[in-house]
């Protein structure tokens, strides 16, 4: 059972990811890297927006889930993906929410949201 859940939570995060890539390109943006190594860290999505490469945290979750995909955002985890940021010489990081539902998916961008 941990495992399925386990499984789950990888398919829906890697969704989230695909599906915010997508979504960013749409806008303009071009995405350099998806899952960054950086240390012991991970970066979701390195994109190009406006010249800029800015670093992109993706929260994805199912609406049936208690609470919001962004509440997953903390101040802990903001703090250090801007710091895993830094370490490559990235100063904006923004955030992506995506929330899957029987009536669609939610799409939330925030920039500069760290």
């Amino acid at each position: 059972m941990i495992s399925n859940i386990a499984d789950h939570r990888r398919a829906v995060g890697s969704f989230g990811e695909q599906t915010a890539a997508r979504f960013l390109e749409r806008r303009g943006a071009l995405v350099l890297d998806r899952n960054l190594r950086v240390g012991r860290g991970e970066i979701d999505l390195i994109v190009r927006i406006d010249g800029r490469r800015v670093a992109v945290e993706v929260k994805s979750m199912i609406r049936s889930e208690i609470g919001e995909a962004a509440d997953a955002f903390t101040d802990t985890k903001a703090n250090q993906v801007r710091a895993l940021a830094t370490e490559i010489g990235i100063s904006r990081v923004d955030l992506v929410t995506v929330t899957l539902g029987s009536d669609g998916i939610d799409i939330v961008w925030t920039p500069r949201a760290a």
